[in-house]
């Protein structure tokens, strides 16, 4: 079976940055990364949908976890802990 592939946009952080050079590989997925300043990953994102993952920022809570207009989902990727709060369960 092949992997999975996904274009990816995400900053440049400490936690991220071994997934995003290959470093670190995610089983049964293949990433082609997106190397954009952050700014640029949410326009291009919330404007084009120009790649499949995202880093996005919403200023207050998504109404809903699912947008089937947009076919997006919603999920936090902070370790249980790094944010101060539980990972969403959407």
């Amino acid at each position: 079976m092949s992997n999975l592939h996904l274009t990816i946009a995400l900053g440049d952080y400490d936690h991220t940055r071994d997934l995003m050079s290959g470093r670190v590989r995610a089983e049964g997925i293949d990433i082609t990364p997106i190397h954009v300043p952050v700014e640029e990953i949410f326009f291009r994102f919330t404007k084009f949908q120009e790649w499949d993952v995202s880093e996005l920022h919403l200023p207050r809570p998504f109404p809903s976890c699912r947008n089937p207009t947009l076919g997006w989902y919603r999920f936090q990727c902070f370790p249980l802990g790094h944010s101060g709060t539980r990972p969403s369960t959407c």
